[in-house]
């Protein structure tokens, strides 16, 4: 992604009266650099309670501390987001981390809800990494996020797992949350790759 001044196109694929669907192109110039597909749903009321929610993390506050070990830069994402881990050692499978941002996504704005779920929600492949980042990597070259009630409160609960298969390709899976409960869900699709210098 350059670091240039960028541009936003809309384009509306199905304009429902209850679904609308967008498709939000990021431009450099003119030149498509990443799009998104936005599903917006109009709901209605209704009287129907959901099954009990999995395991509870413990709270943010009760938290330790947490940085991503497989940045090489001194200051970037790892930085600008706080990160408190609530269940799990990483690197060893199931983890599950509570972020917020230190900063606003746009210098001088406040973050949206969310804004502040899709920040955080592109790390749960790094959340539950089971490889080896010396000699390996896993690039997400997919993000599908989908929620069913917005996020309240600044933290956003990431509950992870990654599935890899010898083929290069892997699965991450995140159960997303806020500090009442679910709220939704992350899907990665992952290539994974020997780095060329452990060859």
């Amino acid at each position: 992604m350059p670091i240039d001044r960028l541009g936003v196109r809309l384009q509306t694929l199905r304009a429902g009266a209850k679904v609308q669907r967008l498709l939000g192109t990021l431009l450099h110039g003119e030149t498509p650099v990443a799009h998104a597909v936005l599903t917006l749903v109009r709901p209605t009321g209704v009287a129907v309670a959901s099954p009990p929610s999995a395991a509870v993390l413990l709270p943010p506050e009760l938290s330790q501390p947490f940085r991503f070990p497989f940045f090489r830069e001194a200051v970037g994402y790892h930085t600008a987001m706080e990160s408190r881990l609530a269940l799990g050692h990483f690197g060893r499978g199931r983890v599950a981390i509570w972020m917020r941002q230190r900063m606003p996504l746009v210098a001088g704005s406040v973050s949206s809800p969310l804004e502040r779920v899709l920040v955080a929600a592109d790390s749960g492949s790094g959340v539950s990494a089971g490889i080896e980042h010396a000699s390996h990597t896993a690039i997400n070259f997919d993000l599908t996020v989908a929620l069913h009630r917005p996020l309240e409160g600044e933290w956003v609960g990431l509950d992870s797992i990654s599935t890899y298969e010898p083929a290069g390709l892997g699965l991450a899976d995140t159960r997303v949350l806020d500090e009442r409960g679910a709220i939704g869900r992350a899907l990665q699709g992952l290539v994974i790759e020997r780095r060329p210098e452990t060859l």
